[in-house]
Formats: structure tokens, C-alpha cells, sequence
């Protein structure tokens, strides 16, 4: 995930859109578990699930794709503070430019809803297909 996430109109004049771009990295250990992997399987952000009706839907965007799919969000149970952005499904070539927007009532925004910083820094797993793998990235708010 890119250090930096991007905020943009959404689909209503109620919501925005917090997209977050993937990338595609050399792995420091490639014959381990995470150098060997070939999908980004789902991803789960660290996040408020008291705000949990505040993210009206979860768009999906491969790289070369020219449009979003849009999904439900779907939540782990309650107090365990994960929203899971599942399926993504994606190959390594289209995890390389790839975009995950996060559509948001804008009544709240992500200094609030995002855990485990105040300044609007989310941090997620990404997981592929044995979910042995799941690295934690961090992206924070535009300058």
C-alpha cells in the first residue's frame, strides 16, 4: 500500500472516497513465506467498528481495470475492530496499480475511524491465498 492514501468526491454528495493505491515490492526473503506469493487474496483494515454504518461500500479497482467494482463492507465481529475488504482476488499484475476506495458517510472521517493513530494513519493486512503471509502497511493522509 502506498504511504499515502488520496481523498475524492464519492458516489452521493454525502460521502468521499479514501483510496488507497497497492503496489507490488521485492521481497527482502524471497524463498520465504510472503517472497513466494501470488495473489492479494483480502485485505483488513485496524478500524472503528463502532463507526461500522459510516462505510456505505468498498470499491475495487485492478490495475488496467477502467472502472470500480463496488462491494459490500463486511466486519469482523464486534469489538474486534476489522473491516475486511474481501474478495479481492488479484493477481501480481493487477495488485501493480491497483486501487481500493473506501466509500464514507461524511460525517466522520478517518482521523476517527482508523485506529491506532489520531492523525489519520490506517494501517492494513494484506493476505494472500494460505493466509500465512499478511504483512502490515500503513498509509497516512495527504500533506
Amino acid at each position: 500500500m502506498k504511504p499515502t492514501y488520496n481523498v475524492i468526491n464519492g458516489r452521493s454528495s454525502n460521502t468521499l472516497l479514501y483510496c488507497f493505491d497497492t503496489v507490488v515490492i521485492t521481497p527482502e526473503y524471497p524463498n520465504g513465506l510472503c517472497g513466494m506469493t501470488t495473489n492479494l487474496l483480502k485485505l483488513e483494515f485496524w478500524a472503528d467498528d463502532q463507526q461500522r454504518r459510516k462505510v456505505s461500500a468498498i470499491g475495487l479497482q485492478a490495475a488496467g481495470d477502467k472502472t470500480m467494482t463496488w462491494i459490500a463492507p463486511t466486519w469482523a465481529s464486534s469489538g474486534s475492530n476489522t473491516l475486511k475488504v474481501t474478495p479481492v482476488n488479484w493477481s501480481l499484475n493487477q495488485a501493480t496499480g491497483g486501487r481500493i476506495c473506501l466509500e464514507m458517510d461524511k460525517s466522520t472521517n478517518m482521523h476517527t475511524f482508523c485506529k491506532g493513530s489520531n492523525d489519520g494513519t490506517c494501517w492494513a493486512g494484506f493476505f494472500d491465498d494460505s493466509k500465512n503471509c499478511c504483512p502490515l502497511y500503513l498509509s497516512s493522509p495527504p500533506p
